[in-house]
C-alpha cells in the first residue's frame, strides 16, 4: 500500500478529477464516432458532470470554461444566464487564463443563440479589454464577429454589417 501524506493525496485527487473533466470536455464537444455532431444526451451528461468536478476542485482551473460550454449545450436561455453569471462570479475572483479565454468565446455564442445583442457586445467588450495587453489574432476574430453578428441582429439586415463581415473574411484568411 502506499504511504502518502494527507496533502499529496488532495493533490493527486484533483490531478485526476482534473484530466476527468478535460476527458468529459473532450467526449462531450467531440463524441467518438460523431466528431462535432454529438449526441445530445452525452454532451450534456458529460459537461454536468465536467461542471461538477470544477466546483468540487478546479474551480479557478476549468470552472468558468466548463460553466459556458455547459450553458452552451443547453436549450433553457434562463438556466444558461444562470451559468454565465456564474462563470463571470468565478472570473472575478481570478482563474487560470484559458478560461477567460474560452467563457467570453462560448458566452459571446449563447447570447446571439438567445438574441440578447447587447449580451453578446458585453462579453465581446470584456474579451477585448482581457487581451488588450496581448492582441490575440483568434480573440480578435472571435471579438469582431461576437459584434457583427449582435449589430446584424439587433438591425435585423445583414446590409449595415456586410463591410465588417468583409473585413473579419480578410483578417481570418491572413
Amino acid at each position: 500500500t502506499l504511504n502518502l501524506e494527507p496533502c499529496t493525496l488532495n493533490l493527486l485527487y484533483c490531478t485526476l478529477h482534473r484530466l476527468l473533466y478535460f476527458r468529459r470536455h473532450q467526449n462531450a464537444t467531440f463524441p467518438p464516432g460523431h466528431r462535432g455532431l454529438g449526441e445530445h444526451a452525452l454532451v450534456h451528461e458529460s459537461l454536468a458532470a465536467g461542471v461538477a468536478i470544477a466546483r468540487e476542485c478546479a474551480r479557478t482551473y476549468c470552472g468558468p470554461w466548463a460553466l459556458a460550454a455547459l450553458a452552451l449545450a443547453i436549450d433553457d436561455p434562463g438556466r444558461s444566464r444562470v451559468l454565465l453569471d456564474e462563470g463571470e462570479r468565478w472570473l472575478a475572483e481570478g482563474c487560470v487564463s484559458h478560461n477567460y479565454l474560452e467563457f467570453y468565446r462560448h458566452a459571446i455564442e449563447v447570447s446571439l443563440r438567445s438574441g440578447d445583442w447587447s449580451l453578446a457586445d458585453r462579453y465581446a467588450d470584456a474579451l477585448d479589454y482581457y487581451t488588450s495587453e496581448e492582441r490575440l489574432p483568434w480573440a480578435d476574430l472571435v471579438i469582431g464577429c461576437g459584434r457583427t453578428l449582435a449589430r446584424t441582429g439587433r438591425s435585423g439586415s445583414e446590409l449595415p454589417a456586410r463591410a465588417d463581415r468583409d473585413a473579419l473574411l480578410d483578417d481570418a484568411r491572413r
